[in-house]
């Protein structure tokens, strides 16, 4: 076994804590492919070492992707407490605010009453801004979970809903993406269809453009993409039609509404009871939107576990003999590991270009 596949992966900082051993052999998603590379998974040992039976036989055996999903669903759920954190703390203050005796209106009006609110606020609105990256891109802007760390942007594109798709007879529908190099998503548009089949159609004819489609309950059309492909379709999503939903019959940039997120603390008035009692709803639903998607991440963790679990060999006293044996040969045969053994211990919590400097100094030695 190749000494690189047993040094210690650094774990991403953001990751959630866990008190499941079999997390902990997860490493953050940039340094996934390191920990799980099949190349050095199945690297043939020296030809005077004899093959162990650990722990190479589980390393080879673990999928690649699990190490990602595994930091996004600790990323996710450590994002979860925090946000379900401020969420309670501004729901008590807003509550005993509503709650307290005398003039409301008077009491509101007071400044330092009203800091505590504010700044909680505050303190929420940042955390929400923080959620794509907080979360390891796992949870979008309804909390929807996304194992893969790719949590997609959902939207909604002006003329193509029921009505419109449902009237003004058949027509085929050209889209193309600002910059995109493959051809236009053609699509044709048969107003007898069901929305669902409508959907479908839609869905089919846009997925090579990163571009997925669903009909929902409330007899509207929800797209969604990724982020990047997002930031590349509002800058100009383009449909060409036969002039019928879109009269010019020249390519038409539309406009795309984002879903809404699930709160915009930034739109919150917290200085009159009016307000006060339009926010606390929101918050309440917010909340237990939060606790659904910690079931979700948790449902996650769980089978990630149980995969990590099939895969992982079991290490009696033997095999660790035999592993701490391999490694001893190793390692005393191993150009330059010595030195870099003996630089371990003053190297830490020296910044990057002083340890860079020590290694050079060692190799010119």
């Amino acid at each position: 076994m190749p000494l690189e596949s047993i040094v210690p992966v650094e774990r991403n900082p953001l990751s959630g804590a866990s008190n499941s051993p079999l997390r902990r052999l997860a490493a953050s998603p940039s340094s996934a492919p390191a920990a799980v590379s099949s190349a050095r998974a199945t690297a043939p040992p020296p030809a005077d070492t004899a093959p162990g039976p650990w722990p190479d036989s589980g390393v080879r055996n673990w999928s690649p992707g699990l190490n990602q999903q595994l930091a996004t669903a600790q990323q996710s759920q450590d994002y979860l407490e925090q946000l379900q954190d401020r969420l309670l703390t501004l729901k008590g203050l807003v509550s005993r605010r509503l709650a307290s005796s005398g003039d409301q209106a008077t009491a509101l009006q007071n400044g330092p009453q009203d800091a505590p609110l504010a700044r909680r606020r505050d303190e929420l609105k940042l955390l929400w801004q923080q959620r794509p990256e907080a979360s390891g891109g796992g949870l979008d802007a309804q909390l929807g979970f996304d194992a893969d760390g790719t949590a997609p942007q959902r939207f909604r594109v002006r003329g193509l809903d029921a009505r419109t798709l449902q009237s003004a007879g058949s027509e085929t529908l050209a889209f193309s993406v600002p910059g995109a190099r493959q051809q236009p998503a053609s699509v044709r548009i048969d107003p007898n269809l069901s929305l669902g089949s409508l959907a479908q159609c839609l869905d089919q004819a846009l997925a090579p453009i990163g571009v997925r489609v669903k009909a929902e309950p409330q007899a509207s059309l929800v797209f969604q993409t990724s982020p990047a492909q997002w930031e590349r379709l509002s800058e100009g999503l383009m449909v060409k039609g036969d002039g019928k939903r879109f009269p010019t019959g020249q390519p038409v940039r539309v406009q795309l509404d984002p879903t809404p997120a699930l709160i915009n603390p930034a739109l919150w008035q917290l200085d009159s009871p009016e307000g006060l009692r339009q926010v606390l709803p929101e918050i309440v639903r917010a909340s237990r939107q939060v606790e659904q998607t910690q079931s979700q991440v948790q449902r996650s963790l769980d089978r990630v576990d149980q995969a990590l679990e099939a895969n992982t060999p079991t290490a009696d006293a033997r095999a660790c003999e035999t592993f701490a044996t391999q490694f001893a040969g190793q390692a005393a045969g191993a150009q330059g590991f010595a030195k870099l053994a003996a630089l371990v211990g003053s190297a830490q919590g020296l910044p990057r270009h002083r340890v860079e400097s020590l290694l050079k100094i060692q190799a010119e030695s």
